[in-house]
């Protein structure tokens, strides 16, 4: 899940993944602007959060919030096999380096 500061649908989406138990990667762009513009790039969307499962993005909180009212939460995470995290977009996905999939990285629920 890629987030920002100051972003009440950021906790909110945290809030729904952790009721369901799911765990997930947090990276934090508040103060990555090139971060920003890759990950724009590859989603076309510019507002936070934005939830991405092994490498497709399902976009940000509203998707969110709708994939898990109608059930298809489970579904989505049972299709990318059994690690049941969220996670960022890979590298090749985005073409970029280590700012994306860091172990550690700030916020990590893993």
């Amino acid at each position: 899940m890629y987030t920002t500061d100051c972003c009440s649908l950021c906790v909110s989406a945290k809030a729904i993944l952790h009721r369901r138990g799911i765990g997930y990667e947090e990276v934090n762009l508040a103060r990555d602007p090139d971060g920003r513009a890759r990950l724009a790039e590859k989603t076309g969307m510019i507002t936070f959060p934005q939830i991405v499962i092994d490498g497709e993005t399902i976009g940000g909180f509203a998707e969110l919030l709708a994939t898990d009212r109608e059930g298809r939460l489970p579904t989505l995470l049972a299709a990318q096999g059994p690690r049941n995290t969220l996670g960022p977009v890979q590298e090749s996905a985005l073409g970029t380096d280590e700012w994306l999939g860091v172990p550690g990285a700030a916020g990590s629920t893993r």
